[in-house]
């Protein structure tokens, strides 16, 4: 009992630095290429001939990961966020965030039509496919003769999120805050079933995320000392919420309601605390993870882009469980690469250009 009532340090000063966050990020951008891949062979809990405990445990902790990969996200956003004017905060939105989303929407519809006229396919057909999806920025439980706008809906999230973070900020009463941030989650519980546009339903959830972040910053959370019982209580409780269910923000499916969105906070910051204790690995490895972070929108709009048209160019089938294991491994290494190659050669031709031209400007 004396060890339960034992108090810990979540994080020393010495582990509070600029870039900490740098790696949680990249292992969330990590992670959502892994799990992309998966989608198309798993998951292993439907697989018939797996064992009941194996698709036990795999979903037990494939629940805990993915249903708090969205709040780390959204929480490491908020503990950033800095409150600003509402004509600064929008204007900063629309040229940071809304300009890559148009960016991947025009490559995906530039795209769509290169692949009708190249294989004769129905070009109006495909256009529907994408075009009404992507301008009205639907991530949702669509028609069969649609698509989604795929991982850029996190960016449409973060955008009006930020927007709707900054003008509940704007009050200074803690009570008026709590009640509207308390009347989102209600609102976004009761439209989970509908299709909106814009993430909508997405963004009143996130915004509550990215608030606890914010206030996580403004109250020195990361640093205080919690009791051990504390922390046993909220590492075991996600598993015991999330019991044979899982979230999915993309599409707003959150099986128990409150309690999952809840579960799902809890999960969150519970990875958000073992990642930035991670901080104290160095290497080749956890320095290209940390990559992976500092770059995560640009490695995020060029995953969409793969993530979409990849399984349509290239139809893959797998039938046994080894099949499945190899292609998985193999459409992750390529959604990996892809992504990370092309925003690393970009990278490398912008310094490219600003050198030449500086040269130039020299002679």
């Amino acid at each position: 009992m004396k060890l339960l009532r034992k108090r810990v340090t979540l994080l020393s000063q010495d582990e509070m630095y600029l870039g900490m966050f740098d790696l949680p990020r990249g292992i969330f951008m990590l992670s959502m290429m892994l799990v992309h891949a998966s989608f198309c062979f798993f998951p292993v809990w439907e697989y018939p001939n797996s064992p009941q405990l194996i698709k036990k445990i795999y979903l037990a902790v494939f629940s805990y990961f993915f249903d708090g990969s969205i709040p780390l996200l959204f929480l490491i956003c908020g503990y950033g966020w800095r409150k600003r004017s509402m004509k600064k905060a929008v204007k900063a939105q629309c040229s940071e965030l809304l300009k890559p989303y148009v960016f991947v929407a025009l490559a995906i519809m530039v795209m769509t039509v290169l692949y009708c006229l190249i294989g004769e396919a129905d070009l109006p057909a495909y256009l529907r496919r994408y075009l009404l999806p992507y301008a009205l920025a639907w991530e949702t439980i669509l028609p069969s003769s649609m698509e989604n706008i795929g991982p850029v809906w996190c960016l449409v999230t973060y955008s009006f999120s930020s927007i709707l973070l900054n003008a509940i900020l704007q009050e200074d009463s803690e009570w008026i805050r709590g009640l509207v941030l308390a009347l989102l989650v209600s609102a976004a519980l009761l439209l989970r079933d509908y299709v909106l546009p814009f993430c909508i339903v997405q963004t009143m959830v996130c915004t509550v995320y990215m608030y606890i972040g914010w206030k996580m910053k403004k109250t020195g959370f990361l640093t205080k000392d919690v009791p051990v019982y504390l922390c046993l209580v909220l590492f075991l409780f996600p598993f015991a919420a999330s019991y044979n269910q899982f979230a999915l923000f993309s599409t707003q499916l959150w099986p128990r309601g409150g309690i999952t969105l809840f579960s799902s906070l809890v999960s969150g910051i519970v990875l958000l605390f073992v990642f930035l204790k991670m901080n104290r690995f160095s290497g080749r490895i956890t320095e290209g993870i940390r990559w992976l972070g500092r770059n995560a929108m640009p490695v995020a709009c060029t995953h969409t882009i793969f993530f979409i048209w990849f399984p349509l160019i290239v139809p893959i089938y797998a039938e046994s469980f080894s099949q499945k294991i190899v292609f998985f491994l193999l459409l992750s290494a390529f959604y990996i690469v892809t992504a990370c190659g092309t925003v690393f050669l970009i990278t490398k031709l912008k310094k490219l250009a600003k050198k030449n031209q500086a040269i130039s400007t020299k002679g």
